[in-house]
């Protein structure tokens, strides 16, 4: 039977697509906060009040660590003195943990204090934003004068009886929970699936995927499809893959939130060991952009928390180093190059025909 992929995509970050799904899964799609989609298919239980509890959490998460929401919890951790104690819910305390850890685990690939460098460079979320870069970019001087603060080290967590609280070792330290959020909520959402005992589905929000058992269909069962979008061909596929659940599918690039500049693409993830948008350069005469960096990394594993920083980190260490960084955590990748090769780490099933590879190389 021939298998084909349906045009089910992720708004931002992995454009998954699956099989078109039966008319006994519960489907929902609604937007959750600040243009994040939850996209649900669940089978079994009672999706439904599954469904409630997700858009719950969302809504309670973001309102503690949105940069865009004055009161929240990060802004008040931000726009706070050293030592402070900042209250702060239990999620928010195990987001700075996770976080703090994603950094350690990927020597600092992962960097959760970026949010001035991204300010700077306009490839934060008001700056992405306008399409448009900034009236000056930052110099060398202004960038290495927020180096010795952007350092997850400097954060403190602490737990007492039940308050739980974060705090600061230095003036200046601040964080953007933005690249693990979507990863911890995904992990939570599957929890609350199983916990109303549903038994088959797919979770995505905007792009961190979250599969549950197999798919559904009448009396039989398969393995999910999971189509990643061509980074360089908005609305087509550079490859496709068939999978079990249990799993969780992510996807990090430089082609959905950037702006361009004299032809050079800035993308919003920030290398944090050389304070500029990845895959620039600066030169004697400005900026160049640069031939081999990763333009997308997908990452499969357990964990989609786990999964959201490691691909963030692969994008940062480009295609070698990035497979290297799978590897040791035992995490699976599919790496895309500014050059047109493609890096594979671990066993993929892979779909042909359409969804092949196209032009880019196995290396």
């Amino acid at each position: 039977m021939k298998r084909l992929f349906a045009a089910f995509f992720a708004i931002l970050l992995i454009p998954a697509c699956l099989f078109g799904c039966a008319p006994s899964y519960f489907v929902k799609s609604d937007a959750v906060f600040a243009g994040i989609v939850l996209d649900v298919k669940l089978y079994g239980g009672n999706p439904e009040k599954a469904y409630e509890e997700m858009v719950s959490l969302a809504t309670e998460i973001n309102g503690a660590i949105s940069l865009g929401e004055p009161d929240s919890a990060i802004n008040a951790f931000n726009e706070s003195d050293s030592g402070k104690k900042i209250p702060v819910i239990r999620r928010v305390y195990d987001l700075v943990r996770l976080a703090k850890t994603a950094y350690a685990e990927t020597d600092g690939a992962f960097n959760p204090c970026l949010p001035d460098v991204s300010k700077a460079w306009g490839v934060d979320n008001d700056g992405i934003a306008t399409g448009n870069p900034p009236a000056v970019f930052p110099t060398e001087e202004e960038l290495n004068a927020l180096r010795a603060v952007a350092n997850p080290d400097l954060v403190k967590t602490d737990a007492d009886n039940g308050n739980y609280y974060i705090s600061k070792n230095a003036d200046g330290v601040k964080l953007d929970l933005g690249g693990i959020a979507k990863g911890y909520l995904a992990d939570e959402f599957k929890a609350i699936a199983e916990r109303y005992n549903v038994v088959s589905g797919c979770i995505s929000l905007s792009g961190n995927v979250i599969l549950i058992g197999r798919y559904k269909e009448g009396d039989s069962e398969r393995d999910w499809g999971v189509g990643i979008t061509d980074p360089r061909e908005k609305h087509a596929y550079v490859c496709g893959f068939y999978t079990q659940g249990g799993v969780s599918v992510v996807t990090s690039g430089d082609y959905e939130r950037y702006y361009f500049s004299d032809g050079i693409r800035f993308c919003h993830v920030v290398d944090p060991f050389t304070f500029t948008p990845t895959g620039v350069e600066r030169t004697d005469s400005g900026f160049a952009q640069k031939t081999d960096y990763v333009i997308s990394a997908t990452v499969r594993g357990a964990s989609s928390s786990k999964c959201d920083a490691l691909s963030t980190a692969v994008m940062v260490l480009g295609a070698e180093k990035g497979a290297e960084l799978l590897e040791r955590q035992g995490y699976d990748g599919i790496i895309f190059t500014a050059d047109k090769k493609m890096k594979v780490v671990g066993k993929f099933d892979f779909a042909t025909s359409q969804t092949g590879y196209t032009e880019y190389e196995r290396i």
